[in-house]
């Protein structure tokens, strides 16, 4: 008996968890896009921003992961994400410019005060980092879709910050 309760505690569980989960569907302009189904809890859902054009901007909670209503902070990030055409590239900017210098993989520039970078992601996906006031600026691609987050300076390990938005992306983005 006490068995089969035990059971039907994990199946009520996982069952509960899969509907915590289910899809998010945020209106982006009345248009069909790979944006429009997404894998967050209603709470989390109902924190995102659908613009007019055509991109959806959340604050997620680092290192949580969880997407909360706009924050500004040491602990957060901004996210925007685009469907963009294929031929995209993130790293345009740098091309024609000498790195000043290359360290561990990371090409970094200097220019009029302010630092760039870019780099390969784990995924192979090039990243581009660009230095604005307090904060840093990342752009990616992930799964065809166009992808840029925010984070304060004060977080200067890039790989890590990127590694972290490729799982909160991973674990939101349904193909």
């Amino acid at each position: 008996m006490l068995h089969t309760i035990k059971l039907s505690m994990a199946a009520l569980i996982i069952l509960y968890q899969q509907l915590a989960l289910a899809d998010c569907t945020p209106d982006i302009d009345g248009k069909s896009s790979r944006l429009t189904r997404l894998n967050l809890n209603t709470e989390e859902c109902r924190t995102i921003d659908p613009s007019p054009l055509a991109l959806l901007e959340m604050t997620v909670e680092f290192p949580s992961a969880k997407v909360v209503p706009n924050a500004i902070g040491d602990r957060y990030m901004l996210f925007w994400l685009k469907e963009v055409d294929v031929g995209y590239s993130v790293i345009g900017s740098f091309e024609g410019l000498t790195p000043t210098r290359e360290e561990n993989g990371l090409f970094i520039y200097k220019r009029g005060g302010y630092t760039s970078l870019h780099f390969s992601g784990s995924d192979g996906e090039s990243v581009a980092i660009s230095q604005m006031g307090i904060s840093w600026v990342a752009r990616r691609m992930f799964h065809g879709l166009a992808v840029s987050y925010q984070y304060r300076a004060t977080h200067t390990d890039f790989k890590a910050m990127d590694e972290f938005a490729l799982e909160f992306l991973e674990r939101i983005i349904i193909d």
